[in-house]
């Protein structure tokens, strides 16, 4: 878990930001009802805009979440990871992005 890119090693601490910020969102959601205004979130992959008489107003639709199978390669020792990709995959590619201090790898579907 991470809080303001610093990582959070103590669960127990994760754990009180979690329940601060849904305690937030709880007290925002009762807020916009006691002011009358309308709701607006994700249900059944439609966006509703829900108002404080109870009518319901379909925004748009979202995409469900891909499902994505994973492969996995058996391990064959510390620093064979790229080998071994490349072995499986051949056509894959990588992107060194330093700023995000990450290696982008990219496989094309089939």
């Amino acid at each position: 878990m991470y809080s303001e890119d610093k990582p959070i090693i103590n669960t127990k601490r994760y754990a009180a930001y979690q329940r601060m910020v849904s305690e937030a969102g709880d007290f925002a959601i009762h807020e916009a009802k006691a002011a009358g205004l309308p709701l607006t979130y994700v249900e059944d992959n439609q966006i509703v805009k829900e108002y404080a008489d109870g009518r319901k107003e379909i925004l748009g639709t979202i995409k469900p979440p891909v499902k994505v199978t994973k492969r996995t390669m058996p391990y064959t020792g510390w620093g064979s990871g790229l080998c071994r990709a490349f072995n499986e995959q051949p056509d894959m590619e990588l992107a060194n992005d330093i700023t995000g201090d990450q290696v982008i790898v990219t496989f094309p579907r089939r």
